[in-house]
């Protein structure tokens, strides 16, 4: 019965070949993002495939009228013009084809038509089916470990996730909101409680600032667009309580924050550790003098690792070859790579479509931002192929969704 109410609410929805081929195409991405990069590869080129499958009703015109999707691709270009000053060919190469989504996604979803929004709430629901499942799996890995996980917690470690812990922990943020989003079920609200006391036991802190700029964001719309100011106090006076607790009597993130007090003393007395905090500090430091040595365009991509390999070696010549880290914060990157006309240029993709977008009624527009805004503060989110997919097929999704349909 469940199946077949299913099938008839949600694939039935998807009433042409090309959207049935994005449906299954998303949910192999979405896979893909927790389990295998070659299915997260199929999935974007899936996409590609759906978008060919209604390509006759493709138009150039829109394309380009659409400025948010031909700006989206300046991610790409960005990163494909600076091989044009970068000496380093193989590592250029390898992130230029990290960015390729960039350019095939957008003209891919030029290609396709609106969302309804049954559909987009169907693809979305998918991804915190996937992510909840996963969720599961990592913790379960955790209570199997549990001694020697929190032993290495106390040493810098993190428990075991898959591929990029930051950017799992970021897709987790945005499927606790979109569970928030559309519980209206007991599965829903379950799922949004799991995730967000999953979050607090993983206790990555990118994923846990995301996760509170999320909330935060989602308050201000409750009380000052929506006018809920109960339900805003109510989720306040839950989430206070919820994280006092968390906080209190989850030893992964006790463990977590002890070590983290440690790392910002080490770093402010100069002591060369291999750790989280310190090191994004000073990867910091080392990109804004970099930076000063081709202000304006930059050391391009593929001389990014050389570039800052050799300020280290000069300024930090106690620290070891692993510990030249590249710059952990994405306009810093940019600024390094690409300089002021590049960070200018990746500020206006980024910006113009969160602009543009701003009055959505979808709150999931301004959470997502929330969520991709900060964690670029703290990480170069788009130079790894799960932080680019992640933020590549959820913004287009979010931007196709035909708005007129929601309360259908």
């Amino acid at each position: 019965m469940i199946l077949s109410r299913l099938h008839k609410t949600y694939w039935q929805a998807f009433h042409t070949l090309s959207l049935k081929v994005l449906l299954l195409s998303c949910t192999l991405l979405f896979v893909g993002f927790v389990c295998s990069r070659a299915l997260a590869s199929i999935g974007m080129i899936g996409v590609a495939v759906a978008a060919l499958l209604n390509v006759r009703n493709f138009s150039p015109r829109v394309f380009f009228e659409r400025k948010e999707l031909l700006l989206l691709t300046l991610l790409f270009w960005g990163v494909f013009i600076s091989g044009l000053w970068s000496d380093d060919r193989n590592f250029w190469l390898n992130f230029t084809r990290i960015h390729i989504p960039f350019l095939l996604l957008p003209l891919a979803f030029a290609a396709l038509p609106v969302l309804r929004f049954k559909q987009f709430k169907a693809i979305a629901l998918i991804y915190v089916l996937v992510m909840c499942i996963s969720g599961v799996c990592v913790l379960v890995n955790y209570l199997l470990n549990y001694q020697s996980i929190n032993q290495s917690i106390m040493s810098g470690g993190v428990i075991p996730m898959p591929f990029s812990h930051i950017r799992y922990s970021l897709m987790l943020v945005f499927a606790f909101c979109v569970a928030v989003y559309f519980a209206k079920n007991f599965l829903l609200y379950v799922a949004s409680i799991f995730l967000f006391v999953l979050l607090h036991v993983l206790s990555v802190r990118s994923g846990l600032f995301a996760l509170y700029a999320s909330i935060f964001t989602m308050l201000v719309i409750w009380i000052v667009r929506e006018r809920k100011w109960l339900r805003a106090f109510l989720l306040a006076l839950l989430l206070a309580g919820v994280t006092a607790i968390a906080f209190n009597t989850i030893p992964s993130l006790k463990n977590r924050i002890q070590y983290m007090m440690y790392d910002i003393r080490s770093y402010k007395y100069n002591q060369p550790i291999d750790a989280s905090d310190g090191m994004r500090f000073r990867s910091w430091k080392a990109a804004l003098q970099v930076a000063k040595s081709s202000p304006w365009m930059g050391v391009g991509y593929g001389d990014l690792q050389y570039a800052m390999s050799a300020y280290y070696t000069s300024n930090f010549p106690e620290l070891e070859l692993q510990q030249h880290k590249l710059p952990h914060n994405q306009f810093l990157w940019w600024l390094v790579a690409t300089g002021c006309v590049g960070v200018f240029v990746f500020s206006v993709a980024v910006f113009f479509p969160f602009v543009k977008y701003f009055g959505t009624t979808v709150w999931l527009w301004h959470c997502f931002f929330a969520i991709i805004f900060s964690s670029f503060i703290w990480e170069a989110t788009l130079e790894e192929q799960m932080g680019t997919g992640f933020f590549s097929i959820w913004i287009l999704l979010l931007m196709q969704i035909d708005l007129k349909q929601k309360h259908e």
